[in-house]
This record gives C-alpha cells, structure tokens and sequence, in this order.
C-alpha cells in the first residue's frame, strides 16, 4: 500500500508541475493519514495495485451573480462610507446600532439628581478600512422608531427610511477621515440627552420591571430608544473608502456629560457611558448592530452570460455562481470511478497586466446553496474544512499567478447526487473557518454573514475555469 502511495506522488507531482508544491503535498499528507477509510474526504480510496491514474480536464462555465440582499448584524464588523470603483461601481454604507448604559444601575441613579446638561456626543472609533484613507465623508445621526432584537439576524435591504424618526438628533453633520485609524466625534442636541435622563421615564422603568419579573432595566431602556443609525451621507473623493469600526474600544460610545448640585450649592460634573453595538464578553447579546448597504453596480456586471470575465467582490458585491454542465456530470455520474482528486484552477484578469494587491482577496472561498425550512442558505463545501489548517488551499499563488481550490468531497457528492450541481465562489478568506482552527468541535456550518461582511476586495475572473480531475477505475 505504502509503496504504491509513493509512486502515486511521484507520478502526480511530476505530471502536474504547474500547480504549487505545497498546495499538492499538503492534500496527499491529508489523504495519506485517511487511507484506511472505505469513503475518506478525498477520493473513494487510493490506488490498488495496477490501477491507472488519469487526468482530464473540463471547462465548466462561470457567471456573475449580483448580491442585493445579505445579512450584516451578528458579525464582527460594520463599516461606515461610500467605496468608489470605475469598474465594480459604488458601495455606500450605513450603520443601525443598539445603545445601552454601561452601568443601569448608575444611570437609573440619575434620578435623584438635579441635572443640568453639558453635552453629549456620539464617538466612533475607526479601525482599518479599504479605499482612500484620507477621503472625507459625512455623517447624521438619527434615532429608530422600531425595537430591534438582540438576537435576530438583519440584513443589508433593512428599509431605513420608514424605521427612523425625521428629525435628525446630531447638531450638523460631522466630516471625517479615516487617518491613523481616529475617534470620530459627532454632537447631538442637549434635548436627546434631556429624554435620556428624564425622571418621569427612569421612575417608569423601575414600575414596569416592579410589574413584571420577566423584564429588566435593560429591556425597559431598548424598549424606550430603540437605537441609533449613524447615515454616510456623501464623500468628497473620487475613490471614497469604508472604514470598520471597533465596537471594543471604549471610546465607541454615548457619553452624556452633566453637572448636579449637592445640599451645599457646588456642582459635579457627571460623566455617564453608553455602549453601542457591544457590551462585552459576557452580555454582549444585549445589543445588535447592522449595515445597510447600497450597491449601485457598473453596466457591464449586471449581464451574467458573458464567459469571458467574471467578477468576485466582497461586502455582499457580487459573487461568481459554476455549474457542472450535462457532459461532466455524464462522464462521471454513476460510472463507478474514484476520484482522487478535483482542483479547480481559477486565474485572475488584470486590466493592462498590472497586478493589484491591495484590492485583491488573498483567497477565494467555496460555498454551495441548500434549502432548509423553505429557506436558502449557504454552506462551506466539505473541502474548506477538511483543509482549513493548510494554508494554500484557495490562497493566491503570486509565482503562478492563480487560485487552485481543492473541491473534491463536494465534486464527488455532486456526481453521487447528494450535492446540488452548482456551488459559488466568494471573494475573501472566510472568517467563519479560520474562527474554528482552534477549536476541536470543527467549523459551524451556518449562513455566512461574517463572510459577506470582509473588506470588500475584489478580483475579475477569467472566464471558462478549469476543473482539472485525477481518477482512476
């Protein structure tokens, strides 16, 4: 067995010098460790004997699908501005937040004193971003007329424009850039502060949870303001930028400054905390935040039967949808051969040659659509976790300028049937997989909405991929 897994390497390394060296190593190691099993991750088993190992290649046929809606809460990230490229077109995004006092108990405190106000500010803290970094923008700060959950997914579509009140609760609108990752500080009006520390409503919390013990200061504080939603109005740039914010920084907040007035006429002055879209570790389910996003697509990415160029970009963006045609699914289906391997070359399109790392993903990942309760959703395919600890699975390749994806479990499953006949590509490395190389209880396959929310680099495609397959009979 051992001598004819050996020759097998030899003749496959040989045979394929042009893909990357590591890439095919790393996948044999993984084989060579399953090859007892009957149905391992790879193939159906390895070689017996004097078993001939073939390769073919089929062109299967890429299209660009748009993303319009995606969901963006219950992520790690959220971004704020308007993303600008001649040839992907314009993202501009916004951000719904949930806010809440740092300590209820010193807020609810507030009652008995006699309070005269400072000011009030909401804070920002910026964390990293794409586009330009010293592009301005603008920001507005409204409050919601809906109680959002905590624990209820969002998405990109959420129809702002009938959940928020009017009137806008900041002074003016504040410009902004992204340099050396800063604080953004916006004003709101004192009357805002006012309804916060209002007695009337504290004392009414304190009856509703005296009423009722299922509920809390907390809830009776969501119930009361809903939330926030900080609008990118414009951007003064050509190219513009998203910029992330850091939710864990303490300096992303609400912070109401205030004076009281002791029993000796002398003042203190008060600062009170409010947390937005984070609580920390160990409530951080109390609060919710999400982006609504816009795409306004360039002409030429909406056709999807154009086979010379497809497009990836992340953010929502747009994705690349690869279908098994009739001709493939016939040579293989139900034929009884054992696939030992199915990687998929994807070479990337660079206008005038001219190589963008900075824009491009690092790596594309697989995914395919499954229908649960009526529901689609998207899936990992089986290969992204088997091969989530080697690094070159779906990483770019700078010397051969090109993505090699390993999908083989999936590509078996969709000869057996057991898998749709079409699965996606998406641009960035996903997050959710690399959140589990750490973890012994393997990756949670569930919809991607930390996926769909990387930085939206972006990447064309060259048309007709090349699925190229090692079996033998």
């Amino acid at each position: 067995m051992l001598k004819h897994i050996l020759i097998f390497m030899i003749k496959f390394l040989t045979k394929h010098r042009g893909f990357f060296f590591l890439g095919v190593f790393a996948s044999l190691a993984v084989t060579f460790n399953a090859c007892t099993d009957v149905d391992n991750s790879l193939g159906d088993d390895l070689l017996q004997g004097s078993e001939a190992v073939k390769d073919t290649t089929v062109l299967v046929d890429p299209s660009t699908v748009l993303t319009e809606k995606f969901p963006t809460s219950l992520s790690g990230k959220c971004y704020l501005g308007i993303y600008k490229d001649p040839v992907f077109g314009e993202i501009s995004s916004s951000l719904v937040t949930m806010f809440l006092p740092s300590n209820i108990s010193q807020y609810a405190d507030t009652v008995h004193a006699v309070k005269q106000i400072v000011s009030i500010d909401l804070s920002l803290k910026l964390k990293g971003g794409v586009g330009d970094s010293l592009s301005r923008h603008t920001l507005n700060v409204f409050q919601l007329n809906e109680i959002l959950k905590v624990d209820s997914t969002y998405y990109s579509d959420y129809q702002i424009a009938y959940k928020k009140v009017p009137d806008a609760i900041s002074n003016a609108e504040v410009e902004y850039d992204r340099k050396a990752d800063g604080i953004v500080t916006i004003p709101l009006k004192t009357a805002f502060a006012s309804s916060l520390l209002n007695r009337e409503t504290i004392k009414q919390f304190y009856k509703a949870v005296k009423a009722d013990s299922k509920t809390s200061l907390q809830q009776q504080f969501i119930n009361q303001f809903k939330g926030l939603y900080v609008e990118n109005t414009s951007t003064s740039s050509a190219v513009g930028g998203l910029n992330a914010i850091d939710f864990a920084d303490t300096s992303s907040r609400v912070l109401v400054r205030y004076k009281v007035t002791s029993t000796k006429g002398e003042d203190s002055l008060i600062r009170l905390s409010l947390k937005i879209g984070y609580l920390g570790y160990n409530n951080y389910n109390l609060l919710n935040r999400f982006n609504v996003v816009k795409h306004d697509f360039k002409a030429d990415l909406t056709p999807t039967s154009d086979k010379n160029y497809v497009y990836l970009q992340g953010f929502g963006g747009v994705r690349t949808r690869l279908k098994f045609d009739a001709n493939t699914i016939k040579a293989f289906a139900g034929k009884g051969y054992k696939i030992h391997r199915a990687e998929l070359v994807v070479e990337p399109y660079f206008p005038g040659g001219l190589l963008n790392y900075k824009n491009m993903p690092m790596s594309l990942s697989a995914y395919y659509p499954k229908t649960e309760k009526g529901k689609e959703i998207m899936l990992f395919t089986p290969d992204m976790e088997i091969f989530k600890g080697v690094s070159t699975n779906a990483f770019y390749n700078r010397s051969q300028r090109l993505y090699s994806l390993n999908i083989t479990t999936f590509f078996k499953d969709a000869m057996r049937g057991v898998k749709p006949n079409e699965f996606y590509l998406y641009a960035g490395v996903p997050a959710g997989l690399y959140s589990s190389q750490s973890s012994s209880y393997g990756t949670n396959y569930a919809e991607l909405p930390s996926d769909f929310l990387s930085l939206p680099n972006q990447v064309i495609l060259k048309g007709q991929m090349k699925l190229i397959i090692t079996y033998s009979k």
